[in-house]
């Protein structure tokens, strides 16, 4: 959806308003909702985190698109998706501390997606791996006999189609 303001950017800031019970919806991009005062809003989650416990190890970051760490801190919202390399190692422990230490990205897909056995099928190749390294071999033998499990029921699949 396009901010109603410029008609160009995408936009990520969604006010709803219920007056007199009539519920009215707006939408802007961050650029737009700044400059109408929207962005003094205050999102009670995520910069009180960002403030109290996440803090990074330099305030100096910056990414291309002008946002920096201490903004992100404020705000808890990046500018766009180059932030997250070209202030990878100032978010990366953020990020670790925010998820319980996981920095892999697992989304939200269904359980009986392709996505999410191929996922699946990653892991269980790593567990097998650092099993066979720790010479735990009836461990292993456990994953060998899940991964043969999956891909004899993705190779089913597959033909079916």
């Amino acid at each position: 959806m396009l901010c109603e303001i410029c008609g160009q950017n995408e936009a990520i800031i969604h006010r709803v308003m219920i007056i007199n019970g009539k519920r009215t919806e707006q939408h802007f991009c961050a650029k737009c909702a700044k400059e109408i005062g929207l962005g003094a809003l205050k999102v009670p989650v995520m910069p009180d985190i960002m403030t109290q416990y996440l803090q990074p190890e330099s305030d100096d970051a910056e990414c291309g698109c002008g946002t920096t760490i201490r903004e992100f801190k404020r705000t808890g919202i990046l500018g766009c998706e180059s932030c997250y390399t070209d202030m990878r190692d100032e978010l990366m422990p953020i990020i670790k501390r925010l998820q319980g230490g996981r920095i892999e990205h697992r989304g939200h897909i269904s359980s009986c997606s392709e996505a999410t056995k191929l996922y699946e099928l990653k892991k269980l190749r790593n567990d097998l791996a650092e099993a066979v390294n720790n010479e735990q071999y009836e461990l292993a033998a456990e994953l060998r006999d899940k991964i043969k499990a999956l891909t004899a029921t993705q190779e089913v699949e597959t033909n079916e189609q």
